[in-house]
């Protein structure tokens, strides 16, 4: 087998614990996705040549043209400008501001209905206008169309730019009382926008900071992991001893709290009282279960530490594993650019339709103050005219829009859930490397070079059809959730069918976690036979069954052991950053310390969870090589056992053969 070339040579397979027939699997799946993905392509590249994703970013106007574009359709002439008393040029009319028609606001019976109408009837401006306050009252401003009729309308409300839009302020002080219904569904973000900008600023501030801090993560979470061979056995201990104390010490504080209760009230409900003590025993029988329960696990916790030690050796031997995260990531990062490129193709596809609206035209403006639109209304009364106003706007088949919709996010859920898939395999792969690279006695088990590349083009050359039936299940259950969650925000105005929706999406929560933790189970199997997804599958769960009590307790030692190792990792790095913000002059700038500590923390938990989770895959690909091992194999010279030492120690199980002697399997390990 060559650095990173095609696993020809079956003596080197063999070495490594691969089966030397390894075959291509699950192929159909690989088709059907294959053939999925051709869809989307199709989509994206219909929608394209229908769609203008500039209005993603801008806004369209009332005679279809988007907001400044140099190629607009049909834009103002420079004399049409001039007649608006705007003497901006349309290259620097950038954002949209919608008016709120009288004919619209007097006939406020359907909000949601008329904001769309407002939507319609869209012009161009450099700026967003705004009310002219005087003494807790407004004074009319006006905004005039750009032809080919020259219909003044009222600003009624104060506005903020999203995306190039004037959006309405839903506060009191900007915009009239009795024209709220109208924009009432809008998004408020000027309190969101001070605080963005609050963070920014301090973040801006701490970039060194932050720029330090991550490199030492990255350290802190290597070495970490390097650790973990000599030190798991000693953490796992010290969680198991730090729970029971836990319960212990919560139980005392419980019952104490109840004595302190008694002591100070003269006459205390009794009920109380003994609600507290109550509790307090129930937490110390809680103490006392586990305890029996660690007891009685002893054997299992031995051979849990004995495998978070060896995955824990794998890491130190494979340090290009630290790589396989980030690449996936940019990997990842390329489906979803390309989901929402195609998601946003569908949104801005469509046929420039017109539409004749009737509004009322006013033609003299009061120029005292007002301070409701009534009273507004009443001022300009007899000063008005209906006009037809002749909209350009897009017009979209939302139907076809809504199914073509959940098929690209249907797609971005196989992807995504194909991408991890990969990551894990290639994970896995290593372990079995690892594992299967040398049997019982001595520690002589290594890792190939360019271990992590090998294990790539395996997952790619054989088994991409096996992780995309796995990556399907995933995708079907995700889908289905998400129409679910469509649903239950739709009946949140019925008690009975939320709570339905929510127990409904609750069931579909778990599913989807058996499914995964069936799905990854399956993937080491393969990487170890080569068989496909189906049989994979049911000898994962055969080995899992076999080995109930193996498997809980290493995952229940492994979760907290991770999620401890995260937790100080995070503690190490946010002090960290305190001292570099406090003691150096890195921090002078910064005057809002808990800003960037929030987000120092934030992003240190993320990176250890993603370097901890690599260490997770080896953990689960050592758990189920063990399972597979005792399964298979039963010491012989011609099927010796493949535990490490300290394994065979605590299982008492070791080959009849010695050291010199042994006989790997041919092919690899014997599938059973």
């Amino acid at each position: 087998m060559g650095c990173c070339g095609c696993c020809s040579d079956k003596e080197e397979m063999k070495r490594y614990g691969l089966h030397a027939d390894r075959s291509c699997t699950d192929i159909l799946f690989l088709l059907l996705f294959l053939l999925f993905w051709a869809g989307m392509v199709w989509i994206a590249a219909v929608s394209w040549s229908k769609s203008d994703v500039r209005l993603l970013w801008s806004g369209m106007d009332y005679r279809g043209n988007v907001c400044g574009a140099s190629n607009a359709p049909n834009p103002p002439t420079a004399a049409e400008l001039a007649q608006t008393g705007d003497s901006s040029p349309w290259s620097s009319r950038t954002l949209v501001w919608y008016p709120l028609a009288p004919s619209l606001v007097n006939n406020l019976t359907d909000p949601r209905a008329l904001a769309t109408a407002a939507l319609k009837l869209g012009i161009c401006v450099s700026s967003c206008p705004t009310l002219r306050a005087v003494n807790g009252s407004a004074l009319i401003n006006y905004v005039t169309t750009y032809g080919p009729q020259f219909i003044k309308y009222p600003v009624l409300y104060n506005s903020d730019t999203i995306l190039n839009r004037c959006v309405p302020k839903t506060d009191a002080a900007t915009i009239f009382s009795d024209v709220t219904g109208l924009t009432s569904s809008l998004i408020d973000v000027s309190d969101i926008s001070h605080w963005l900008q609050r963070t920014a600023a301090e973040v801006v501030a701490s970039l060194k900071v932050f720029g330090i801090c991550m490199a030492f993560v990255f350290v802190l979470s290597f070495f970490v992991l390097f650790l973990m061979q000599w030190l798991v056995g000693v953490l796992v201990w010290s969680v198991l001893i730090l729970l029971l104390a836990i319960f212990v010490v919560g139980g005392g504080l419980l019952w104490m709290y109840s004595s302190t209760i008694a002591d100070k009230l003269n006459h205390p409900d009794q009920s109380y009282v003994n609600f507290f003590k109550a509790i307090a025993i129930v937490v110390w029988v809680i103490a006392a279960l586990y305890l029996l329960l660690v007891i009685f696990l002893l054997r299992r916790i031995r051979i849990a530490i004995a495998i978070l030690k060896l995955a824990a050796r794998v890491m130190a031997r494979a340090r290009s594993l630290v790589l396989v995260p980030p690449g996936f990531m940019i990997f990842a990062a390329v489906v979803v650019c390309w989901c929402i490129f195609v998601w946003a193709c569908l949104q801005t596809a469509g046929n420039i339709s017109t539409q004749d609206m009737t509004v009322t035209a006013i033609n003299a403006f009061p120029n005292s103050t007002v301070s409701s639109f009534n009273e507004f209304a009443n001022l300009v009364a007899g000063h008005t005219s209906n006009a037809t106003v002749t909209s350009s706007f897009l017009k979209q088949d939302r139907a076809i829009n809504d199914w073509l919709g959940l098929y690209i996010l249907f797609g971005f859920f196989w992807s995504l859930a194909l991408v991890r898939a990969m990551d894990f395999m290639v994970t896995a792969f290593v372990g079995v490397f690892y594992y299967f690279s040398a049997p019982w006695p001595g520690d002589n088990k290594h890792v190939p070079l360019c271990s992590v590349p090998r294990a790539l083009w395996l997952t790619i050359r054989y088994h991409l059809g096996t992780l995309a039936a796995g990556s399907l299940l995933v995708a079907i259950i995700q889908l289905i959730r998400y129409i679910v969650a469509k649903f239950t925000w739709a009946a949140k105005k019925s008690c009975c069918l939320w709570f339905a929706a929510c127990c409904l999406d609750c069931c579909l929560a778990c599913c989807e976690r058996i499914i995964k933790y069936i799905n990854k189970n399956a993937y080491i199997i393969c990487c170890i036979t080569s068989y496909g997804f189906c049989r994979a599958s049911f000898k994962a769960v055969e080995l899992i069954l076999s080995n109930l009590a193996e498997v809980g307790t290493v995952s229940f030692v492994g979760e907290w052991i991770f999620l401890f190792c995260v937790l100080c990792i995070t503690a190490i790095n946010v002090f960290a950053g305190y001292l570099l913000l406090v003691y150096t002059e890195l921090g002078n700038e910064v005057t809002l310390l808990v800003i960037p500590l929030i987000f120092i923390g934030f992003t240190t938990f993320v990176v250890a969870w993603i370097y901890m989770n690599i260490y997770s895959a080896i953990v689960d690909t050592m758990l189920m090589c063990y399972c597979y091992d005792r399964d298979a194999n039963d010491g012989s010279p011609t099927r010796p056992y493949y535990f490490p030492e300290d394994l065979a120690n605590v299982l008492q199980k070791f080959n009849q053969a010695q050291a010199g002697n042994q006989v790997a399997p041919e092919g690899g390990p014997s599938p059973k």
